[in-house]
């Protein structure tokens, strides 16, 4: 009390600065921390797709307690037939996993199929498309052979039936 009272009796010369807030500040946010963003991001996004909103242990709400109170009418009699049971079911397992085999075309297969696709549709007008170099040296063979058979193949034949003699011979 004293020191206000000196303080106003007395006034410094050196003004004190005043607090001045930030305009970003506000006084009761929604969120006081970046992990609370973070949780109710993640609720709603468990909600948006029809879960829970928390997670849950599954083995533990399907797990079953054991006990040994007797079952008057179990659905397995015996050792023998839980055993065959067991195997017939594995077997069949075993045939619908064997009958899928080859038939799922694998990642390469698939990038092929595609880019076959593609070549074939916009390709498909364009007799140049598609051409590999192998392709390309062939018909560079063939239009050569042509312009060479018709610049020299043709021998020029004398009188008598024969080629004429060069001069340098």
């Amino acid at each position: 009390m004293q020191k206000k009272n000196w303080e106003l009796a007395n006034p410094s010369s050196i003004e004190r600065p005043q607090h001045i807030r930030s305009e970003f500040h506000v006084e009761n946010p929604k969120y006081t921390s970046i992990n609370q963003k973070i949780d109710e991001k993640i609720k709603v996004g468990r909600l948006r797709e029809g879960l829970a909103e928390d997670t849950s242990d599954v083995k533990e709400t399907h797990e079953k307690v054991p006990s040994i109170t007797y079952i008057n009418s179990p659905t397995v009699a015996t050792k023998r037939l839980l055993e065959q049971s067991r195997k017939e079911d594995m077997l069949q397992q075993l045939n619908q996993y064997e009958s899928k085999v080859g038939k799922m075309p694998d990642a390469k297969a698939r990038l092929e199929e595609r880019e076959g696709a593609f070549l074939r549709k916009t390709y498909k007008a364009d007799e140049n498309a598609g051409r590999t170099k192998g392709k390309i040296d062939a018909a560079r063979k063939e239009a050569d052979v042509d312009n060479l058979t018709k610049k020299y193949g043709t021998v020029i034949i004398g009188i008598h039936g024969q080629e004429l003699p060069k001069f340098e011979e």
